[in-house]
């Protein structure tokens, strides 16, 4: 009902039907590695005009180059360059509990290894935390939507 009434009003407005992109598109990594918040993970320095900047801490940076050369490592070819919408299913292994649920610093790194054009295409995310304290590690299933 609600269907038909809303075809009846696009109808009358002038509008096409939206186009529904069907797509069986994934992609999984597994990379090994803690990330750490991205919130709690950065630095104060301030530049030569005394002006203050934020810059991710040690650790961060760590992260982001390991990612990085495993993603070149694996030879990812991503379906997703083309700036689609995906759902971002993600399971983060932490060696303790002590460390914050926090995929920001997985997603940033998504765009800047080529995987996503832009991390603003994640339009549904669903993220779990689990430990392993011999071996830290990520494992990220990217869906078309």
């Amino acid at each position: 009902m609600y269907k038909l009434a809303l075809l009846n009003k696009m109808e009358r407005m002038n509008l096409s039907m939206p186009k529904i992109k069907q797509t069986n598109a994934k992609l999984m990594v597994n990379i090994s590695g803690e990330p750490c918040s991205k919130a709690n993970s950065r630095i104060m320095i301030f530049r030569k005009n005394g002006r203050p900047r934020s810059i991710k801490n040690k650790a961060a940076q760590d992260y982001v180059e390991s990612f990085l050369k495993q993603v070149i490592a694996l030879r990812v070819q991503s379906p997703f360059i083309s700036g689609e919408d995906v759902i971002l299913n993600c399971w983060i292994y932490y060696a303790s509990y002590r460390k914050d649920l926090d995929e920001s610093l997985i997603m940033d790194c998504l765009q800047k290894s080529g995987i996503l054009k832009n991390d603003r295409q994640i339009k549904e995310k669903h993220i779990y935390h689990r430990i392993d304290k011999e071996a830290p590690h990520a494992i990220i299933l990217i869906e078309g939507r």
